[in-house]
């Protein structure tokens, strides 16, 4: 934002008339407007212009309403400072109120609006803004000092070593004349200067042992300072693990209360609940039972990164085994095949490997094409890494190659390192449940083994995942 230039504000509303009526209220002040007719509008505009000191946002817009906008907003790191303030002319009880400070806005107004209140507090978070950028100039204005101060130092330290070259350089030339001097007047002085060399160099080997005993101190140094940043990196990891296993658990009680009145509203009080009521809490209790899931992937994603990890060599067919008696009903309602070929053995950690099998036959079940039943293939084989395309392989090693594939929906294939990422979702939440964790854990396991997994897949004809891991 440069000095004295206008203050830009975001209006969102879906009426033309609003967004004049705001712009009216406004007009006075050194402010520049940009409109938006949707949520959808806004978001666009603020992909591409971020430098907004408020955001004006109606609550009641069709296709998207001011608290999903909101929400979205808040995802974009860059816009997490940027003050929303709520308009709205209906939704104007505490539940709306307690809403829209819950979606990230600073302030909920009804209208109709209060032309001085709104220009208060429109002035103040315009004044927070200026206030803040002058900041920002301010220590990028102190980081161009320090560095011309840097350049300096190193310019004057720069003109004194080429200083001392000189110097050097004339002490050489004077010693030549000597030298020459001595070359003409006696033999004997060959002697001195022999002898002189001889103890120069001597002295010159002293300084280069001791510029080596200084190089391997630094080494020590370096090697200590890397030793404790990787044990405070452990020490942080560790913290982290267990805050977020902890805070998993946590939501565990509250969550669970919320299933049990729900049933007990459907159970006990079903004749005075309107049709309304019922939908109400049966939608409580599939929000409830998709966020146990979530809770319980949370979890599953934090033991794969802070359990003890014990490989052992193991043979993968138990492991499927065991898998499909945790599938056997989706198989059988479903019709399902699973062909598994030879499997090999590998230094593996057994649970961690049964949870990477247990989601990947999982995803094949849940995605499957409904044109036809499901049919899931499991074989595995040693290969040299050598013999595989991954600049991740070493090609002198051997490595398990473990293939599933399935004949489901599939994937794009733009799409294949994004179905990897955490809460990733290729398929509408709606008609296919999920939480968009069991490929990350998946990748996760995978690299706890110090290995590689590659996907492909192609829309409507099934995808496939190759694993490559260390035999031993």
């Amino acid at each position: 934002m440069k000095v004295n230039s206008l203050i830009k504000i975001l209006l969102v509303d879906d009426l033309p008339e609003n967004l004049f009526a705001l712009e009216l209220i406004l007009a006075d002040k050194n402010y520049s407007f940009v409109r938006a007719n949707s949520g959808n509008e806004a978001l666009k505009i603020l992909l591409h212009e971020q430098d907004f000191a408020i955001i004006l946002m109606d609550v009641q817009m069709p296709e998207m309403d001011g608290f999903e906008t909101v929400e979205l907003i808040r995802e974009i790191e860059t816009l997490n400072h940027v003050p929303i303030i709520f308009l709205t002319a209906s939704m104007d009880n505490a539940k709306h109120v307690f809403k829209g400070y819950q979606a990230g806005a600073v302030d909920y107004m009804i209208k109709p609006l209060v032309p001085e209140i709104l220009t208060a507090k429109v002035a103040v978070f315009v004044e927070l803004y200026q206030k803040t950028h002058q900041l920002l100039v301010q220590n990028e204005e102190k980081e161009k000092r320090a560095d011309e101060l840097v350049i300096a130092n190193k310019e004057l330290l720069f003109q004194d070593q080429e200083k001392g070259k000189r110097a050097d350089e004339l002490a050489i030339a004077n010693k030549e004349l000597v030298f020459q001097d001595q070359e003409k007047e006696k033999r004997a002085d060959e002697l001195i200067i022999a002898n002189k060399e001889l103890v120069f160099q001597n002295v010159e080997k002293e300084k280069r042992a001791d510029e080596l005993v200084i190089a391997n101190k630094e080494l020590i140094f370096q090697n200590e300072e890397k030793e404790k940043r990787a044990a405070e990196l452990i020490i942080t990891n560790k913290e982290l693990e267990s805050f977020n296993y902890i805070s998993s658990h946590d939501l565990q009680e509250p969550l669970r209360k919320i299933q049990i009145f729900s049933t007990r509203l459907i159970a006990d009080e079903s004749r005075n609940l309107s049709d309304k009521g019922k939908e109400y809490v049966l939608r409580i209790e599939g929000a409830a039972k998709r966020m146990r899931t979530l809770i319980d992937d949370l979890l599953a994603y934090s033991r794969t990164t802070s359990s003890e990890r014990k490989f052992k060599t193991t043979s993968l067919a138990p492991i499927i085994e065991a898998v499909k008696n945790d599938f056997e009903e989706i198989i059988t309602a479903k019709q399902a095949t699973i062909e598994v070929g030879e499997m090999c053995d590998a230094q593996i950690i057994p649970f961690q490997f049964h949870q990477l099998i247990h989601n990947l036959i999982g995803n094949a079940l849940k995605f499957s094409n409904p044109d036809r039943p499901p049919h899931i293939t499991i074989n595995s084989r040693n290969i040299k890494g050598s013999k595989v395309k991954n600049k991740k392989l070493l090609s002198e090693k051997e490595y398990c190659h473990i293939t599933v594939t399935d004949n489901g929906i599939g994937f794009a294939p733009q799409y294949k390192d994004q179905i990897f990422e955490i809460f990733k979702r290729l398929h509408d939440k709606e008609k296919i449940s999920g939480t968009g964790i069991g490929l990350t854990i998946v990748k996760k396991i995978v690299e706890n083994h110090k290995g590689v997994i590659i996907a492909t897949g192609e829309s409507n004809k099934g995808a496939s995942f190759d694993i490559y891991i260390p035999s031993n």
